[in-house]
């Protein structure tokens, strides 16, 4: 499917419709997904789930897992998770986002990324979102303000 397609898309589908194709598989969540192994897995109005893998490619010289790979995974999360409540034509965009790292994300493990919508008003949201494996263990937390518009074609 083209650029084109996929833009086509993102603005004839619901948020949430647009969400779910790509975890149907129809569609690419995008390229940074895509290069850094992330996939929305799960999406309901006002939840979003991602599960993500960091591998050699996202370490720091030190060897660990960087920061900024569970950022970005959490910047995701929060951001998209806004996507889950809006109409067809609508978009949204990070304002802030303030990330605690509580421990290094262990490398080739996968590690879920779950995103919740606090609130929202007209052109903005709040969200939280966590890093976290499958028994709970938390790596990062993030709480973020994000930005709502509507495209003009």
């Amino acid at each position: 499917m083209s650029d084109s397609d996929i833009q086509e898309l993102w603005y004839s589908l619901s948020g949430l419709e647009f969400v779910q194709a790509t975890i149907d598989g129809q569609i690419s969540m995008g390229t940074m997904a895509d290069t850094m192994g992330i996939r929305a897995v799960k999406a309901d109005e006002g939840f979003l789930g991602l599960k993500a893998t960091p591998t050699a490619e996202h370490l720091n010289p030190a060897g660990t897992v960087h920061g900024g790979y569970g950022a970005t995974v959490l910047d995701m999360v929060t951001g998209i998770v806004v996507q889950t409540v809006l109409d067809a034509g609508q978009s949204c965009a990070t304002v802030d986002l303030n990330v605690q790292m509580i421990k290094p994300l262990p490398l080739g493990k996968p590690v879920k990324a779950e995103g919740h919508l606090i609130r929202r008003t007209k052109n903005l949201a709040f969200t939280r979102g966590a890093l976290i494996d499958d028994a709970g263990e938390i790596y990062a937390h993030a709480q973020s303000t994000v930005m709502i518009f509507t495209e003009k074609k």
